[in-house]
């Protein structure tokens, strides 16, 4: 539980370096469904995380659309 806690808390603004950090979440989640525990149940470790990495991943889209329309 603290590992997904202290990347909650560490997860960059940066863009290059928040991809490097969901790449890192990819590959923990590509064999399973959570980030703790075996079942389908989200566990308050994956609660945090989303809510991080959401936020993230809603301004990440809005820059590259705003990137797009620019062009």
């Amino acid at each position: 539980m603290l590992k997904w806690v202290a990347f909650a808390e560490a997860f960059p603004v940066a863009l290059d370096a928040c991809f490097e950090n969901l790449k890192r979440l990819n590959d923990e989640l590509s064999g399973k469904a959570v980030l703790l525990g075996n079942g389908l149940n989200p566990s308050e470790a994956d609660v945090i995380v989303y809510s991080v990495v959401h936020s993230s991943l809603v301004c990440i889209v809005t820059f590259i659309r705003l990137t797009m329309l620019s062009e």
